[in-house]
């Protein structure tokens, strides 16, 4: 099978570690997204803040309660939103990571149909 020979092969492995790492890097070195992200989660935090205050002060209502609900439901997407781009900044610098990655699909046992179309469909769909 080409794939396994390609992924058996340590010096074509460790270049498509480097050329990936290479291109992770040119394409999340900018972290202005991560900022806009961070930026946006303070900004909900201070809504947030800002309705409690509300609550607190006895003006409780539906419209309050709900609006409430919707800024927790933000700030737990844009939660998420901020660890998936530093997991991407932090995978975008290290090629030793790919080439491990890389290195567990070498070992995979081919001879099973399964494994062997999972490995196969995963190749696909990233090319």
């Amino acid at each position: 099978m080409i794939l396994r020979g390609f992924l058996s092969d340590s010096e074509k492995l460790a270049q498509l570690s480097a050329d990936i790492s290479e291109y992770a890097k040119k394409m999340y070195h900018d972290d202005a997204f991560l900022k806009s992200l961070q930026a946006e989660y303070k900004k909900n935090e201070k809504e947030i803040s800002n309705v409690v205050k509300a609550i607190k002060s006895g003006r409780t209502n539906q419209i309050l309660l709900d609006v409430l609900d919707e800024l927790e439901i933000k700030r737990g997407a844009l939660s998420d939103a901020i660890e998936a781009e530093r997991i991407k900044l932090s995978l975008a610098e290290d090629n030793i990571s790919i080439t491990h990655y890389f290195e567990m699909f070498a070992e995979a046992d081919f001879e099973d149909a399964e494994t062997r179309d999972k490995i196969f469909e995963y190749f696909i769909d990233k090319i």
